[in-house]
């Protein structure tokens, strides 16, 4: 009788090597900020090996996540076929069409780390990722005070403009994404504290760190509000605890800020953040510009909801869902700043609809509270960013959050 010689890849290595592969996207994008080819080269390769190596390889999915798989993937196939509609086959050169086709390779290689038991090398990914981008931000702000250390990407970015030049963004041109993806890795440690114990502070801590320097004040509040949701349901003296640190934290930071207000750009940015949110607490969202113009755009979605359709088809051009007089808000109609918006305006109703099942498809009703955590934290903090489309840390840290909630049970126990 014949032998039959059977071909299987150990996937185990790539599932470590795909997350390196945007990392490394970060890590070259700072370093050749105009070399589009370099930077991406190494995030092309490893999608096409590891797409590769699923569709070859025999793959079992727990019956519980079948419909989160399947709502990924109607989602990223969805945005795909809206992407090729507008630019044909060479929609591929364009950083959207690898940001979705991502999301089912970052859905399978977060559950295959942690349905492997292998959270721990999550813990490490995330962490260095932390680590360099403070030592991005120390050598942004080594620049900006002694002239020597590193630049920031903006000042490489011809779509920048000059209200980016102060900003402290790590690898990123825009500091409100790093703070993004600084929440949604805060998140990950929250959510897995007991299996992530020897990581849990320090992270939380770099990123509590980042945010701040960032100063992006939707985050800021998003990581108090989340941390202390998660240090209530431990203990109450604990809550009260780290209430009042985080207080007094803020207090010395903002009366040392401000003693040397004028002297150091980024540290004037941050104050002026802190200060925008004392004027919008006591006069309203009228007193600051950038979320007045925000709630305005939000508000023009619900009123355009039912003209909506099947979207612009055309990405980063919604205008014809705006006032065309009001020049204010040209910039929402290329980013609405709100990837669920961003979705209606582009895909239409059929997208949101997608959407909604996609959401819906992470709640685990034994961890009802966490998934629930995890969705709201997504929409809102979406909402930092002009636009997540593009943002690989934001989504892998996504995943890895939504998954670890779906594979656990309340006391920690793994379902997968």
């Amino acid at each position: 009788m014949p032998h039959t010689i059977r071909f299987q890849i150990d996937l185990t290595c790539l599932d470590k090597l795909y997350p390196i592969g945007f990392f490394s996207f970060y890590i070259i994008s700072f370093v050749f900020p105009y070399a589009l080819i370099a930077k991406s080269a190494f995030l092309v390769i490893i999608t096409f090996c590891y797409a590769f190596a699923l569709m070859f390889t025999g793959l079992r999915i727990k019956q519980g996540l079948l419909l989160p798989f399947l709502t990924t993937c109607l989602v990223s196939i969805f945005a795909l076929i809206y992407i090729f509609i507008e630019s044909g086959i060479y929609g591929i050169l364009n950083v959207e069409f690898w940001f979705f086709i991502s999301w089912v390779l970052m859905f399978f290689s977060s559950y295959r780390l942690i349905s492997k038991g292998n959270i721990g090398y999550l813990n490490v990914f995330f962490l260095c990722f932390l680590c360099f981008q403070i030592f991005l931000v120390l050598g942004q702000v080594s620049m900006k005070v002694t002239g020597f250390g590193f630049y920031t990407l903006s000042e490489f970015s011809e779509s920048a403009n000059y209200q980016y030049s102060n900003m402290l963004s790590g690898s990123f041109v825009n500091s409100n994404d790093l703070a993004s993806v600084c929440v949604m890795i805060a998140l990950f440690f929250m959510l897995n504290r007991e299996r992530s114990e020897r990581f849990y502070g320090i992270s939380v801590f770099l990123s509590f760190l980042l945010i701040l320097a960032t100063m992006s004040r939707v985050s800021f509040i998003a990581f108090l509000l989340v941390y202390l949701y998660f240090e209530a349901r431990r203990s109450f003296c604990k809550l009260i605890f780290a209430t009042f640190a985080f207080i007094l934290l803020a207090v010395v930071f903002y009366y040392c800020a401000n003693e040397v207000y004028g002297k150091y750009l980024p540290l004037d940015r941050i104050v002026d953040r802190i200060n925008s949110i004392a004027s919008v607490a006591s006069g309203g969202v009228s007193n600051d510009n950038s979320i007045s113009l925000r709630l305005h755009s939000y508000l023009n979605f619900f009123s355009v909801f039912e003209e909506l359709g099947f979207g612009s088809v055309r990405y980063q051009d919604y205008s014809q869902f705006f006032d065309s007089s009001e020049h204010s808000i040209g910039l929402f109609a290329t980013n609405p700043h709100s990837f669920v918006f961003e979705v209606g305006y582009w895909l239409g109703w059929p997208g949101l609809i997608i959407l909604l099942g996609f959401f819906l498809s992470f709640i685990n009703l034994e961890r009802f509270f966490d998934s629930v955590c995890v969705i709201v934290s997504f929409i809102l903090i979406s909402c930092v960013s002009s636009s997540i489309v593009g943002g690989f840390a934001f989504m892998f840290a996504f995943f890895s959050c939504a998954l670890s909630v779906a594979t656990t049970r309340k006391k920690g126990q793994h379902t997968y």
